[in-house]
């Protein structure tokens, strides 16, 4: 639809400024002859765009506190269960050795009585433990080799089946080797050896050497924590 001619003077003096500001204000004249509040529309639109982006940023960060918790919880199970003085982040091995991560060695303490006790208990019943009580009761460096270890019967399952012994401080013999070469002297001198020995059906030791397991324990705080099995 043509414009008026008037219509189209005020537009071409509202753009020259040959028209009294008072006349032209926020209020113009499209081409097609539709009246519109362009400065109007502009500052409303503004707002609404503000308070889109305000709305959007406070969903984004409150998705992202609750998948921070999500995440921590899906990797450290109960937070009670897991503290850090206890269960520090383990440290890497030295290159080409047999252990491909060791205990952090800061915080080792000399075994007390309580954390000895401890360890005989905790390889009395390790295998029939499910991976979150057993993860409870090993360093996390244990963890990924935990992951992909398979118990057999008869393996530490349970008094009628097993005894458990401590052997005390490691020395010597083919595991002596392997953990001080993969993670230093120093986790040595501060490991503690239980043994699991199968027993026969009449409660007898079996004489298989075998058949023995070796369990490699760290003290934290006076608690037992296994870190190796051999």
């Amino acid at each position: 639809m043509p414009l008026h001619p008037m219509h189209s003077w005020w537009i071409l003096g509202c753009r020259a400024g040959t028209v009294d500001a008072r006349f032209c204000g926020e209020r113009t004249l499209s081409e097609d002859g539709s009246l519109n509040q362009r400065a109007s529309i502009r500052n409303r639109l503004r707002i609404s765009i503000s308070e889109m982006k305000g709305f959007a940023l406070l969903v984004v960060a409150v998705l992202l506190a609750i998948g921070a918790g999500v995440g921590a919880e899906a990797t450290l199970g109960p937070t009670s269960n897991f503290h850090a003085s206890f269960y520090p982040l383990p440290v890497e091995g030295a290159p080409r050795q047999y252990l491909a991560q060791c205990p952090d060695p800061s915080g080792l303490e000399s075994f007390s009585y309580a954390a000895r006790q401890q360890a005989i208990a905790i390889t009395k019943t390790f295998t029939t433990m499910n991976f979150n009580d057993q993860s409870i009761e090993s360093d996390p460096s244990f963890w990924a080799r935990l992951a992909t270890m398979k118990f057999g019967v008869g393996q530490g399952s349970g008094s009628a089946a097993s005894k458990a012994q401590l052997e005390g401080p490691l020395r010597g013999g083919p595991a002596y080797f392997l953990i001080e070469n993969s993670c230093g002297a120093r986790l040595v001198q501060h490991t503690q050896t239980v043994v699991l020995i199968p027993l026969l059906s009449n409660g007898q030791e079996q004489s298989c050497n075998a058949c023995r397991t070796h369990y490699y324990f760290i003290d934290r705080h006076s608690r037992a924590l296994l870190y190796f099995m051999f």
